[in-house]
């Protein structure tokens, strides 16, 4: 979508708009830009304004990505860091934002996610069963070692 020709004000004030409404991240701005059909110039222009004025700033973007992936999907580590790496964070901030994430309350959702799969499966075969269950939590992102240990607790306390 061709924009016509604005002035830097108006592509600034647009972008303002954009970044306030929710949290944005560099590769959201360049997408926006390259939508309009703005030259790398305006885009590293656009940038440098946004980030000194605060209205982006990678960290916090991650930051929130991280809790409301994790809260509201039910994310884990791995499909977090796929969503972060496909918005073209630096591992280094990546990093920083998994932080975010407290161990119990990681554990504590695997479990849940877990026990609220195998309430759902009709499969009799234990094996089978426990396949279908670590299967779910790794789409979920979470990390195998800790997908067997989290099940093996499960039927030690069932």
């Amino acid at each position: 979508m061709k924009q016509r020709n604005l002035s830097q004000a108006e592509i600034y004030q647009k972008l303002m708009r954009y970044c306030a409404y929710q949290d944005r991240c560099s590769a959201d701005i360049a997408q926006k830009i390259r939508l309009w059909g703005l030259g790398k110039e305006v885009l590293e222009d656009a940038l440098d304004f946004l980030k000194k004025e605060g209205f982006i700033d990678d960290l916090r973007f991650a930051k929130s990505f991280v809790r409301g992936k994790f809260r509201s999907n039910k994310w884990g580590t791995a499909k977090i860091k796929e969503g972060l790496y496909a918005k073209q964070i630096p591992r280094v901030i990546i990093d920083e934002a998994l932080l975010e994430l407290e161990a119990e309350n990681y554990e504590e959702q695997l479990l849940n996610i877990l026990l609220k799969k195998d309430r759902l499966l009709k499969e009799e075969d234990p094996y089978k069963r426990k396949q279908k269950l670590a299967l779910h939590a790794q789409s979920k992102g979470y990390e195998l070692d800790l997908i067997w240990k989290t099940l093996k607790n499960i039927k030690q306390d069932n």
